[in-house]
């Protein structure tokens, strides 16, 4: 199986062809935004390691996450959401987890990794200004990524408890001046909307009829 890296912009494919349960070749891609991290992939896949995850005490946890996303969610995921918790290693978990192993986690380290974690700035994206520290659904996703890679290693007696799971997000206040969902609000809000996705979502919900209340509780998900 032929594995090939190309580069577009800041970011490396990893290409390769698999043969799916119908027995047709399929190509996959794999996108990093760091060209060793993309190597790794390329000699764990040429070794024919691909469906497996090669892990000790004393591997760093930020190549072992790295591992968990590359076997467990590519292979049972969708690629939106491979590529998703891939994006979350490299904008954040990376910058938090340091050099840290297997066996150094515990409950004051996972501690310190969720509190440096929420100090991070926010990734600017496209026709968007970043915010000044990194948003609540990242936190929530690394989070939840964290916990499923813990949860590997309880199973496999490399970790006596997942400390993880113990971490709840802090939730926002509530407003408790609640702006109308009036044609004076709808106006302001969605002449201040520059993502397009989200100005297309905007419509859906007040031509929909729903409430100020309802439309906060819509995830992405």
């Amino acid at each position: 199986m032929a594995v090939v890296i190309t580069k577009r912009r800041k970011a490396y494919n990893v290409i390769y062809t698999i043969q799916n349960e119908n027995g047709d070749i399929e190509k996959r891609y794999e996108t990093f935004y760091n060209r060793e991290q993309a190597l790794k992939r390329k000699e764990q896949i040429d070794g024919g390691k691909r469906n497996k995850i090669i892990v000790n005490k004393n591997t760093l946890f930020i190549d072992y996450l790295n591992q968990y996303v590359s076997v467990i969610i590519f292979n049972d995921y969708s690629i939106s959401i491979y590529e998703n918790k891939q994006s979350l290693i490299n904008n954040y978990l990376s910058k938090v987890v340091g050099d840290k192993k297997v066996k150094e986690l515990n409950a004051k380290t996972s501690k310190q990794i969720m509190h440096d974690l929420q100090l991070l700035p926010g990734v600017p994206l496209r026709n968007q200004i970043s915010n000044d520290i990194i948003c609540a659904s990242a936190v929530r996703g690394c989070l939840n990524l964290l916990c499923q890679a813990s949860d590997y290693l309880v199973d496999h007696n490399l970790m006596k408890l997942n400390y993880f799971t113990e971490y709840r997000p802090k939730v926002s206040a509530k407003n408790q001046e609640s702006p109308s969902w009036n044609l004076s609000y709808w106006t302001r809000l969605i002449s201040n909307c520059t993502n397009e996705k989200l100005f297309i979502l905007l419509h859906l919900c007040f031509d929909s009829g729903l409430s100020l209340s309802e439309v906060r509780a819509i995830t992405w998900n």
